[in-house]
């Protein structure tokens, strides 16, 4: 009688690996070919929406083009001759009125340009100003007073709760008095 022979552990190993590898291998081709399956299914059903869009519009252009070779062709015409018209007009109306507003404009420089200070009269303008010179503590005091008093009557409109709809603090004061008698 022989004996069997051994088989060594790693050529198990192998074995059993490479029945894997076979394994992974055969489902890797079946996901493989599903996809493609896939894909094609979802181009054919692309390209029957795209026929169906395209036979639409033809059929869309088809009806327009009837109607147009009917007796509503001269009707459309008219209306496009009208509307050409039209927009002529506006086109005119439209250029007269930048016209106009480019000539306001030059006929305001013109009278501007009188009192527009130039190397020439320069002088006269400064012995004008140093004629009558204004005095800078005057107009800081001004201004000062001025920002005082208008910052006064913002202060005064929050309190009443008049400036810019906001609540005053009298009512702000009864909130809080009808929390404190609720909380008791």
């Amino acid at each position: 009688m022989q004996r069997a022979r051994p088989i060594h552990p790693k050529t198990i190993f192998n074995k059993q690996m490479t029945e894997l590898r076979k394994k992974y291998l055969n489902e890797h081709l079946q996901n493989q070919k599903s996809l493609k399956e896939k894909q094609q299914q979802i181009e054919q059903q692309q390209t029957e929406i795209r026929e169906f869009k395209d036979l639409d519009i033809k059929k869309y252009k088809q009806e327009k083009m009837d109607l147009l070779k009917g007796e509503s062709y001269s009707e459309w015409k008219e209306f496009i001759d009208k509307r050409k018209k039209e927009r002529l007009a506006n086109y005119l109306s439209n250029q007269k009125k930048i016209s106009d507003k480019r000539m306001n404009s030059l006929v305001y420089l013109l009278n501007n340009s009188v009192s527009f200070v130039t190397y020439e009269n320069m002088n006269s303008y400064i012995q004008k100003v140093l004629a009558n010179p204004i005095s800078n503590n005057n107009s800081l005091e001004y201004l000062k007073n001025h920002y005082e008093n208008e910052r006064e009557m913002v202060l005064k409109d929050l309190v009443k709760g008049t400036w810019k709809d906001t609540e005053g603090i009298d009512l702000i004061k009864q909130r809080m008095a009808y929390l404190k008698k609720m909380q008791e």
